[in-house]
């Protein structure tokens, strides 16, 4: 069975830690919330995490999603919310909930992604709409993922580079824009989808609406977390598949971290690394 290092194994107690956070935040202010993805599978297969890990996923229906960012920083949080909306955060598309004390540097054959603490994503489902108007929205949130990379892109391509001289209030105004398009849906829908999925072609499922209609508490790493009522049909539908593990070769992070620390706030980090580049420019 596969053994995570040291690093790992804080990455992941510290995205439990996040996730603590959000639950207790959630419950207080009747949201409900549930696992999705790999932390899904991790609650259903290990009560935890799933060995080779990295990271943590929630997903929430658009009216409860709506009320968690609404509320969060009514209140003083440990955490802090990055959401486009927020200037500062550049453009995440859905919620990340991020430890400003840890410094996390991912990055993709294509692109770095802007230092951050470590994070939990918090993902959105919205009502489906037919196919035609499913396709338009799934572009528009294609449109909305270019800009977001854009900022960090290491390719110099004429569309990156004119994404990337736009005002960023301009980035979060079409952002609002493009969401209040994605969360239109026609009345009596009665499928669910996750519009800003990214992943192959994770973004095509629609869920039965009831699925979204009952939670429950399942262990992970000793906590009780939501989850789907039916968390095994959600899994099903997901993974189009009813087993979950993976071949010995696939059982790897799917992350890469160009680096980390969770000692040091992801600001500090980013005026270090802003200090170094004045002084090699000098």
């Amino acid at each position: 069975m596969y053994k995570p290092s040291e690093e790992l194994r804080s990455l992941q107690l510290r995205c439990v830690d996040i996730v603590k956070d959000i639950d207790l935040f959630c419950r207080k202010n009747n949201i409900e919330y549930a696992l999705c993805g790999g932390s899904a599978i991790g609650a259903h297969m290990y009560g935890g995490f799933i060995p080779w890990d990295d990271d943590m996923d929630l997903m929430m229906t658009r009216k409860n999603y709506k009320k968690f960012l609404r509320l969060w920083n009514k209140e003083k949080q440990q955490y802090e919310l990055h959401h486009y909306s927020k200037i500062d955060s550049g453009g995440v598309m859905f919620a990340k909930i991020v430890d400003p004390n840890s410094t996390l540097v991912e990055t993709q054959e294509s692109f770095t992604k802007a230092p951050s603490g470590v994070f939990v994503d918090i993902t959105v489902f919205d009502y489906a709409s037919g196919k035609f108007f499913s396709k338009i929205k799934k572009k528009i949130a294609m449109l909305c993922w270019l800009l977001r990379i854009s900022d960090f892109s290491k390719k110099k391509k004429r569309l990156f580079v004119l994404f990337n001289k736009m005002p960023r209030f301009i980035k979060c105004w079409f952002f609002k824009f493009s969401e209040f398009i994605i969360s239109m849906h026609a009345s009596g829908s009665q499928k669910l989808q996750e519009y800003w999925a990214m992943d192959g072609d994770s973004h095509l499922i629609q869920y039965p609406k009831e699925l979204f209609d009952e939670y429950t508490d399942a262990d992970f790493e000793g906590n009780s977390f939501r989850v789907l009522k039916s968390n095994y049909k959600y899994l099903t539908i997901a993974y189009n598949r009813t087993e979950f593990g993976l071949p010995e070769e696939e059982q790897y992070p799917h992350h890469y971290c160009e680096f980390m620390d969770l000692s040091m706030p992801y600001r500090e980090y980013i005026k270090l690394q802003k200090e170094k580049e004045t002084k090699s420019d000098e």
